[in-house]
């Protein structure tokens, strides 16, 4: 009998969707030798995992329908009008406060306006990232403390993070059953810009996201909060723009790797290897680079 799919015979691996152990064979069309989506495949931890997923009834754009299916299944969203308070007490936000010091004011208060920055009480002196999907609805904030003279996030004695529907969990106003589904921020960008074409840019940390867009307004820059969030469920709603990734040192590899998986799939993604080349430590940014 012969098989439209078999497993990629090659030593290549990737992360399984289930355990994240680099350690997934994928599934590839026996007639053009194309990798079949990356949720196809076989994890070869039997044991410790398992997961096994055969390409049956792919039909057209798969992703896209079930991507699709997933969203209109997903409703769990938090009013919007939980923004508008936030957007004042900037004297008491250190990193707005970060960004008058290196910035034209004129060009910070523009970066508040379309990023939305927040100012938080949860910390004494907080950043409020509200994350704003493609449709304009509200799927949280990530709150983060800064060092107003520096511009780097408070690690110690601890690092200073929440989320604001976890805090609306807490006090009981949401229901424990909300689960955030996220977003890239600055994603309520994407249809005002698309008029104009703007390429997309997108860093891991928000922080990057708002300094890169005052410094290098060329592109239109989001962000993906964090090294392991460069995937399909966030990147399919700018599948048709052209976009270009910049890693923070180290971690080209990775992300050149999750690109070749969403290029199969009919995305148009470069990845950077600027920081690759330079002499900065690793987990450096392009804002370290160009501050």
């Amino acid at each position: 009998m012969a098989y439209k799919f078999t497993l990629d015979p090659s030593s290549k691996k990737f992360e399984c969707p289930s355990c994240k152990k680099k350690r997934f064979v994928r599934y590839i069309e026996v007639a053009t030798k194309k990798l079949a989506p990356p949720h196809f495949g076989k994890c070869d931890r039997a044991d410790n995992c398992g997961y096994f997923e055969y390409p049956k009834g792919i039909v057209g754009d798969y992703n896209t329908i079930q991507y699709k299916k997933e969203e209109k299944a997903f409703n769990h969203y938090l009013p919007i009008a939980l923004i508008q308070p936030t957007l004042k007490l900037y004297q008491q936000n250190n990193f707005v406060q970060y960004l008058y010091s290196k910035f034209a004011e004129s060009e910070v208060k523009n970066a508040i306006t379309t990023y939305k920055i927040g100012t938080a009480t949860t910390f004494k002196s907080a950043t409020l990232f509200w994350l704003v999907d493609i449709n304009q609805k509200l799927r949280s904030g990530k709150i983060m403390q800064f060092d107003k003279h520096i511009g780097k996030r408070v690690k110690q004695p601890k690092a200073k993070i929440d989320w604001v529907h976890s805090q609306l969990k807490r006090k009981k106003i949401l229901p424990k059953n909300y689960k955030l589904k996220q977003c890239l921020f600055g994603e309520h960008q994407v249809n005002h810009f698309e008029k104009c074409n703007k390429k997309i840019a997108i860093v891991e940390s928000e922080k990057s996201a708002i300094i890169m867009s005052i410094i290098f307004p060329k592109y239109l820059w989001l962000a993906c909060g964090a090294k392991d969030e460069i995937k399909l469920s966030k990147l399919l709603v700018i599948k048709s723009r052209d976009i270009i990734l910049y890693p923070d040192k180290s971690c080209f590899n990775h992300w050149q790797s999750k690109a070749d998986e969403l290029n199969e799939l009919g995305f148009n993604i470069v990845v950077s290897g600027l920081l690759e080349n330079i002499d900065i430590e690793n987990g450096a940014d392009l804002v370290d680079l160009l501050t």
